[in-house]
């Protein structure tokens, strides 16, 4: 299903789980989320996204990596290992050194972008995570 919005520049309407921690940075992401073309599914902790997942399936994943109740790196290798979903991962997070973003991938999150990402940019990350998990390929 594709909205208005996403109807005109050919992107596809993505249902999208949402788990952030409390910091303010996510605020204005989540108010960007929820303002934009997709479906949006927020979970204020990883346990509250770990049950869903078990009988939900979504088009991506966005994870921060300090939620409340656990660390988003552990949900990720949960997701991965565990439950052994193939639904893409964004790690959202503060990029104090090379070592976090590289330990977010290992665990078997797709992409990390930091917390102050601006809207459209999310977005594009978004849309080309959900691109390479279909196998398009982008006309020139």
């Amino acid at each position: 299903m594709m909205t208005s919005n996403s109807a005109s520049t050919g992107v596809r309407q993505l249902n999208i789980a949402l788990a952030l921690g409390d910091r303010s940075a996510d605020n204005s992401l989540l108010t960007a989320l929820q303002a934009g073309p997709h479906v949006l599914r927020v979970f204020s902790n990883g346990v509250a996204l770990r049950h869903s997942l078990s009988s939900k399936s979504f088009d991506i994943i966005v994870l921060d990596w300090g939620l409340p109740d656990m660390p988003g790196i552990v949900l990720s290798d949960w997701i991965r290992r565990s439950a052994q979903i193939q639904t893409p991962v964004l790690f959202v997070g503060e990029v104090g050194d090379g070592n976090i973003v590289a330990a977010a991938l290992r665990s078997g999150a797709d992409d990390f972008v930091s917390s102050d990402i601006r809207g459209s940019e999310f977005f594009a990350r978004l849309e080309a995570l959900d691109r390479r998990a279909r196998g398009c390929v982008v006309a020139h």
